[in-house]
């Protein structure tokens, strides 16, 4: 969802020479012109974190690369690869995946700085100066099957080890929903309980100096529209189904007073030096982002508000949200039309 995109960074006056974009992920497959909206990241030297989707696309185009290195398969390739000739023996793919499908068809259209683009895509991103983290779909502060004073401090610091917890393999970090009885990570929408409310538990009670409490803002979660907790922050608010595009924008050293007399003031955000403003979008198609921005734009569900489609495309303040004690977060959304 390109337009969207483009219409919320002109809304939000994002300026690349002072501001920073961070996509929550699933950059393509979410609505037309999944390339352009990954040129447009580049050409802003835009963060993202990597989506379900967006993974998809790689693994698509990783094999391409493979099939050209054999002889005579890049001009199989070029000719258009005809869908009733699927590959077979050393060409074979994984039964998920879809011959001539949306992720396929992607896959072709990257060029050179497509590519690179979205194969240095990372999985998580730190955000320190913030006690931030940003990833698509969630991960986990301990692990739930063993008991809570077991979580080892430095998993809440500045030198966390997240990846030392079970659950916090790159797949289940772009794609968990929920956690099963058993702690075993949860692809689908319902059942178990959600990553989230481990990690809110977590972060109430983390203080002093070995324990420093972080917020993680997220995509994915379409069917839950926008989530505010504490300390996780949904973004995705369902572009692509016709719904809103959502971004945070993070004003650094600035309280939530100070935020919300300057937005009533201006109606935006002033200019700053670089790294000043940080947009966080939601990441449909680009995003909802956050000056850091961040956010995603899975497109499943309907709204917490009512499930009725919100279609201006005009600029809406949604609200004022907590960063630390020092910094805050406005939230902003246009429509998609």
């Amino acid at each position: 969802m390109f337009k969207p995109f483009d219409h919320l960074l002109q809304e939000l006056e994002f300026d690349e020479e002072f501001d920073t974009l961070i996509s929550l992920g699933d950059i393509v497959n979410k609505g037309p012109e999944s390339t352009p909206v990954i040129q447009k990241l580049s050409d802003i030297n835009a963060l993202a974190v990597r989506g379900n989707h967006d993974q998809k696309v790689i693994e698509w185009k990783a094999w391409f690369d493979q099939v050209e290195s054999v002889k005579g398969g890049k001009e199989w390739l070029e000719l258009g690869a005809p869908k009733n000739l699927k590959p077979k023996r050393a060409l074979s793919l994984p039964k998920s995946w879809e011959w001539q499908g949306p992720h396929f068809q992607i896959a072709k259209e990257l060029n050179d700085t497509t590519k690179e683009y979205l194969f240095n895509t990372p999985v998580l991103l730190h955000i320190p100066q913030h006690d931030l983290y940003a990833v698509h779909a969630g991960m986990l502060s301990h692990d739930p099957t063993k008991p809570k004073s077991a979580i080892n401090p430095n998993h809440v610091n500045g030198d966390i080890d997240l990846w030392s917890i079970p659950q916090n393999t790159p797949d289940n970090m772009i794609e968990m929903r929920s956690i099963d009885p058993m702690g075993k990570p949860i692809k689908k929408p319902k059942g178990g309980v959600k990553w989230y409310e481990y990690w809110n538990k977590d972060m109430e009670t983390c203080h002093g100096d070995k324990c420093i409490p972080h917020r993680i803002i997220y995509g994915h979660a379409a069917a839950r529209g926008l989530d505010l907790n504490e300390y996780t922050y949904g973004l995705d608010t369902g572009c692509c189904q016709g719904r809103r595009l959502t971004a945070m924008v993070i004003h650094p050293e600035s309280t939530i007073e100070a935020a919300h007399h300057h937005h009533h003031k201006k109606g935006r955000k002033g200019k700053g030096k670089k790294g000043d403003k940080k947009h966080k979008g939601d990441g449909n198609k680009g995003g909802d982002d956050d000056k850091k921005h961040k956010g995603d734009g899975n497109d499943e569900g309907n709204d917490k508000d009512g499930g009725k489609k919100k279609n201006s495309s005009k600029l809406k303040f949604e609200r004022d949200v907590p960063i630390s004690s020092a910094t805050t977060g406005q939230i902003f959304s246009v429509g998609c039309i």
